[in-house]
């Protein structure tokens, strides 16, 4: 299950889909943000501590937005921001 996360987050990163089904990003948001997504309309907003401290980047409270394309779909862009966000976090030790 790892490896296959790990697998699919390297996909995003490096040649994001065209789209991917708004489950697969649930999957992958349940397992590093279990209490730090919502949804807000039509976007889902990812948050972390550790990003406030890069307002530039992530705002002043930390934070991605994640369009949903007709409530069932992501573009390829925006998993590839979820992507290289959470290697960040890797890199900064937030997660195991």
């Amino acid at each position: 299950m790892m490896a296959r996360r790990k697998k699919r987050l390297s996909k995003w990163g490096d040649n994001p889909p065209t789209h991917v089904p708004v489950e697969e990003v649930e999957a992958v948001l349940n397992h590093y943000f279990p209490d730090g997504y919502e949804y807000r309309g039509s976007h889902i907003v990812v948050r972390h501590p550790e990003l406030a401290k890069y307002p530039l980047a992530y705002g002043p409270d930390g934070h991605i937005t994640i369009p949903v394309k007709k409530g069932q779909q992501v573009k390829g862009r925006y998993l590839k921001t979820l992507a290289q966000t959470i290697s960040f976090l890797e890199e900064l030790g937030q997660f195991e």
